[in-house]
């Protein structure tokens, strides 16, 4: 803030028509407060050295010279001659108000402006303007406005903000403006290796990166942690789509943090108004059931909001929450489906598989369908948990019995193995259920082993090293690469059932599925084949020497109950 420090209070000199001594005296004692005088003209006749201090001119330099030629900027002329006219013909005052003039540089001034009319001997009028610098105050006020208004790590709009923005967009009636939902692809990977900092730096350069292409009537906010808002309004909508590529093309090339350049991708949702919604709240909903469209569809990409997708979010959430409420009260119940040797025709195993009691599961959901929504809620860890926990109960129910020669075999998500505790975990149900570890079978997709870092292929080579089989379940549907297999703890590989269904009948499947099972034979591993429906298929499995079946062409999937009737020639 500019001090208004004198050593005299006043540079005024006498002109022919002099104010009243008493009110010259009171101006002359504001030593802080910038005082003009104006004849009828708007010619300066009083300069103090506050106004000097203020404004940047002397005495010499304002005097005669007229009001709108020395601190009112050119926007505001007009306006401020009416009001001097109006003020002396129609005694209409000006008000006292906050303005912002301008100094000899012709850089703002912010002040408080109040203005007093003397009539002076010879019935001219003279008027005096009494400025108070507030910059400080218009400072501290803008400093508090940002703070309320902008993100302070990316200085975009923050959420509060673009809102009020959509709202008045949306007042206003300007139609065919975009609302784009950007969220940053795996930026938790970021802050997870190079701490928060470097992520707070990352959310900084994509903001700068997102805002380039931009127009001045777009606009850019921060929404929460790694998601950002743009609204597209400059452009006609028709462009609105080419401009959402360029921006997520725009991360083709690396950003350095830290000194390394890292890739990182976004994925986005795009809805408009008024086709996707009336209101602040529903455009945000479309424009980000778009984006997570964008992100189970691969990332690094766009999807433009369509009613179906909302159809479909609505789904998984209704099923979420029910999953949430089934867990609360353990609604779910286990099924076996017998594995069988293919050349001596007997159970060597059982593969458990989940089901959602009928009663909690209203719209028959199958375990196709809710299985993935629990992955993507994150409800399958708690799930996985409790698979364990009823298998394993299973299991021992079985070597009560005397049934000792079969083994359980339960599917695990990548979910579960990530987590720290899961290995102690197995042991001690294993201890707490009397089992060992060749009692029982992990079955992992291809997808959870090709990421496993090296501490978890070693727990999972320990737990081979034990005795637990660990196979490779419906191989073919994931990354379907024969060349990692022998760098990775597996025993036995699952032919999915869409390789068996034609490998019979069709040459080319019959190719297919022939080089799997030989390359899984000369890496010493046993195969499954699933989806054995038909006789044709029995026979087919068997002539190319598959270990395994699994399949209705032997049992479907039973229940505790109905399995003990097809175990007890099994007992030992």
């Amino acid at each position: 803030m500019k001090k208004n420090n004198f050593e005299t209070n006043s540079t005024f000199s006498p002109t022919t028509n002099l104010p009243d001594v008493r009110f010259l005296e009171l101006i002359e004692s504001l030593s802080k407060v910038a005082v003009q005088g104006y004849n009828r003209h708007r010619e300066v006749i009083y300069w103090n050295k506050a106004s000097t201090f203020l404004y940047g001119y002397t005495q010499t330099e304002a005097l005669g010279k007229k009001l709108e030629d020395l601190i009112i900027p050119p926007s505001m002329k007009k306006d401020v001659i009416a009001a001097h006219k109006n003020w002396l013909e129609h005694n209409i005052p000006i008000p006292s108000s906050e303005l912002t003039l301008q100094d000899i540089k012709g850089q703002p001034v912010p002040v408080f402006s109040s203005h007093v009319l003397l009539k002076t001997r010879g019935d001219e009028f003279e008027m005096f303007c009494l400025d108070i610098d507030i910059s400080e105050q218009v400072s501290v006020r803008k400093a508090l406005e940002k703070m309320v208004s902008y993100d302070p790590i990316t200085n975009c709009l923050n959420r509060h903000s673009i809102e009020l923005v959509i709202n008045e967009l949306i007042t206003s009636n300007i139609k065919g403006f975009s609302l784009l939902f950007i969220d940053i692809d795996r930026f938790k990977d970021v802050n997870d290796v190079f701490g928060y900092e470097a992520g707070d730096e990352l959310l900084l350069k994509v903001s700068e990166r997102l805002s380039t292409p931009l127009e001045k009537t777009d606009y850019i906010a921060r929404f929460s942690a790694d998601e950002f808002i743009v609204i597209l309004s400059s452009k006609p909508s028709s462009n609105h789509e080419k401009l959402t590529q360029l921006l997520v093309d725009s991360f083709n090339s690396p950003l350095k943090l830290h000194d390394q350049l890292i890739f990182i991708s976004i994925s986005v949702g795009i809805c408009r108004f008024p086709n996707d919604g009336n209101s602040v709240r529903t455009l945000l909903q479309c424009a980000e059931t778009a984006m997570y469209d964008a992100k189970e569809n691969g990332r690094s990409q766009f999807r433009i909001y369509n009613k179906a997708m909302s159809d479909s979010s609505h789904f998984q959430i209704e099923i979420s929450q029910r999953l949430r409420e089934s867990l609360i009260h353990e609604e779910f119940h286990l099924v076996y489906q017998p594995i069988y040797c293919a050349q001596s025709e007997k159970i060597v195993a059982c593969e458990a598989l989940l089901r959602w009691d009928s009663n909690a599961n209203k719209n028959n959901t199958t375990p196709d369908t809710f299985i993935p929504i629990a992955e993507k809620v994150g409800l399958m860890i708690p799930i996985g948990n409790l698979i364990f926990h009823m298998a394993l109960k299973e299991l021992k129910k079985w070597r009560s019995n005397g049934i000792n020669d079969v083994r359980m075999l339960i599917n695990i998500s990548g979910k579960q193995l990530l987590q720290k505790e899961f290995f102690s975990q197995l042991s001690e149900l294993l201890e707490i259920y009397e089992l060992i570890p060749s009692d029982i079978g992990l079955e992992l997709t291809e997808h959870a082993l090709i990421e496993a870092d090296g501490e978890l292929l070693k727990n999972l080579s320990l737990l081979q090293v034990q005795g637990v089989d660990i196979a490779i379940d419906d191989f073919g549907t994931g990354y379907s690469s024969l060349s990692y297999l022998n760098k990775l703890p597996v025993n036995t590989l699952k032919i999915d059932k869409s390789f068996v269904d034609y490998a019979p009948y069709r040459n080319n499947d019959s190719a297919i599925f022939e080089a799997i099972v030989g390359v899984a034979h000369k890496l010493d591993l046993l195969v499954i084949a699933e989806g054995v429906e038909t006789t044709q298929h029995v026979e087919y499995c068997k002539s190319k020497n598959v270990d395994m079946l699994q399949g209705y062409s032997y049992s479907k999937p039973l229940s505790s109950q109905d399995l003990e009737s097809f175990l007890l020639p099994f007992k030992s």
